[in-house]
């Protein structure tokens, strides 16, 4: 199966924490679709979202993992709770289309005046620069406002530090 992640997923490390058979194939583009952090999550933050919206793109990271594996990523991902899957077609830096499945917010899930959570934004943030995504595009990611979790032993939180500790070869805590 591929997969087009194109937020805290980009990061190989988070995807591979839920998807081990997840490798990564290259950088791809989404044409007419905007990046949002406004889906609803549980937690009370915003998380990212695809929004179509011509004459945008979103950058993000193709993804190759085994059948199998999906109902493993539709679990993390909430499926069926907020996302929905999407077939997608984006284009490869050498021009080619591909087909890819994708996760959309439903559009009752959607809240535009969310901000995501520090270290969610981190995620994402660690995914473009370590996948090279367009240099204004991780300008872009830089400009979110973000906010700060106030629940320091959120699992969510407490697992983003070790995975981001992980990708950059540091230790988090």
């Amino acid at each position: 199966m591929t997969y087009f992640a194109y937020g805290s997923n980009m990061l190989t490390e988070r995807l591979q924490a839920r998807v081990s058979s997840a490798c990564p194939i290259s950088w791809a583009i989404l044409s007419d679709y905007g990046l949002r952090f406004h889906k609803k999550s549980t937690d009370g933050s915003g998380k990212c979202v695809i929004i179509r919206n011509s004459g945008e793109t979103v950058h993000g990271v193709l993804f190759e993992m085994d059948e199998a594996d999906r109902g493993k990523l539709d679990k993390a991902e909430g499926l069926g709770h907020g996302y929905h899957h999407q077939t997608v077609e984006v284009q490869m830096p050498d021009g080619s289309a591909v087909s890819a499945s994708a996760y959309s917010a439903s559009p009752s899930h959607i809240e535009p005046s969310l901000k995501p959570f520090d270290w969610y934004h981190e995620f994402v943030l660690a995914g473009a620069l370590q996948h090279s995504l367009p240099a204004d595009y991780i300008e872009r990611l830089q400009m979110i406002e973000t906010q700060p979790d106030q629940d320091l032993q959120r699992a969510a939180r407490v697992e983003a530090l070790r995975v981001l500790g992980v990708a950059s070869g540091g230790v988090a805590g």
